[in-house]
């Protein structure tokens, strides 16, 4: 793992006060660095774990998610769960998937689109994916970790049983140049929208955010 952490407790109040922000340099997985935050006490109750790049990053099915540094967004939002029995990991895959392309329509105008339940697309391509993990002990959840890859400068080539077409945000929109602090606007921007989105799924209120998703969700030539 290369670079430090850095907690930046001011700029928590990028989305809410009890929100926190860490950012590295490269991480094998946002993911499982979320869970190590998680188990270090580190994480009182919201957070987004921000990478340039990551080494062994994964999607569904045990597949890897290729984001060498600065290729990509790299990214994981995580929530504590208390006092919450079992959600539905699908719920919160939905709502990040919306705040994910209302974002990248918002910000870049690229048609992004959702294809159930977990990939995000651009032209039948794929741009970008959402992994959501649930931390658990003595039969409750304690956190829900959204984990979020979105191909910006590069696109990998997929192999094996994903061998799917791949793209990036910069084969689709002709400006803004997206250099690092670009590319971690952008990240930040996506990570306070799925926050919210969130917050909606834990309070119950999922009509919206199913509403959306049919609204994104790519359609049959």
């Amino acid at each position: 793992m290369r670079g430090c952490p850095v907690l930046t407790g001011s700029r928590a109040s990028h989305i809410r006060a009890e929100v926190q922000s860490f950012y590295y340099d490269e991480v094998d997985s946002t993911n499982l660095e979320a869970r190590r935050l998680l188990e270090q006490g580190r994480i009182a109750d919201a957070a987004w774990v921000l990478a340039r790049g990551q080494t062994s990053g994964r999607g569904t099915r045990g597949r890897t998610w290729v984001c060498p540094v600065g290729a990509g967004i790299c990214l994981s939002v995580v929530h504590a769960a208390r006092n919450v029995r079992w959600p539905v990991t699908t719920d919160f895959t939905k709502s990040a998937a919306v705040a994910c392309v209302e974002v990248l329509r918002e910000a870049t105008g690229a048609a992004v689109v959702i294809r159930p339940v977990n990939d995000l697309m651009i032209d039948g391509r794929k741009l970008g994916g959402i992994l959501t993990e649930t931390v658990v002990a003595a039969d409750r959840v304690e956190a829900v970790i959204t984990g979020i890859g979105i191909n910006v400068r590069v696109a990998p080539t997929l192999t094996g049983d994903d061998a799917r077409a791949t793209t990036c945000l910069t084969a689709h929109v002709a400006g803004p140049v997206y250099d690092d602090p670009a590319m971690r606007d952008l990240a930040e921007r996506i990570a306070r929208r799925v926050d919210a989105r969130h917050r909606q799924v834990f309070a119950g209120d999922i009509a919206e955010i199913e509403r959306l998703e049919r609204d994104f969700r790519e359609r049959e030539p």
